[in-house]
């Protein structure tokens, strides 16, 4: 590709294929596209349920953006209306390991906040999905969503703020009037 380092493009490619073990490809790959500019990072899923056809779900993970006059790369990462963004926490760099190396970091928690606002059904069930594997994994994540179902069937702990202010907190079992109670800022006994 006409202005991308054809080295940094095997580097990543050769990153990319060492993500997912063998035994795992037929789950889940993890691809790289390539753009005039920039390389992205996909994660790519076969089809959720069966005769929906055999196109996976491609999911971009970060996007590494390269300035030719600088010989530098950037790191991106894209939030859920699937825009990316300047990773600010990482000064680009002329090797481009360096940002691999970042991505590769195993975070502690994760926050989602609307996670599948817009999305279809099966893209649904695919990051609900995810969340639950974080979590499997030890991951502390904070879900913020408006979707009650969402709330109640992935949450070990619920929190209900109203204007602010923590109104009901629940670990376990609890019925959906109570939460939406707590919602209209009433207050139950677990919140007093």
């Amino acid at each position: 590709m006409p202005g991308l380092p054809e080295l940094d493009i095997a580097r990543v490619r050769r990153w990319c294929g060492q993500r997912v073990p063998e035994h795992a490809r037929d789950q889940v790959r993890v691809e790289c596209d390539i753009g005039p500019r920039h390389l992205t990072i996909v994660e790519c899923r076969p089809p959720w349920r069966q005769g929906i056809g055999p196109e996976w779900t491609r999911f971009p993970i970060a996007r590494l953006r390269y300035t030719q006059a600088t010989n530098m790369w950037t790191l991106y990462w894209r939030d859920r209306n699937l825009r990316f963004h300047r990773y600010d926490q990482l000064e680009p760099s002329p090797d481009i390991s360096v940002l691999l190396r970042e991505i590769e970091r195993d975070p502690k928690v994760l926050i989602a906040g609307q996670p599948t606002r817009g999305l279809d059904v099966g893209a649904i069930e695919f990051v609900h999905r995810r969340l639950v594997e974080e979590r499997d994994e030890g991951r502390a994540i904070l879900l913020v969503s408006l979707e009650l179902d969402e709330i109640l069937s992935l949450s070990d702990r619920i929190l209900v703020v109203y204007e602010g202010e923590v109104v009901g907190e629940h670990a376990g079992a609890v019925s959906e009037e109570a939460i939406g109670l707590e919602m209209l800022g009433g207050r139950t006994k677990s919140a007093a």
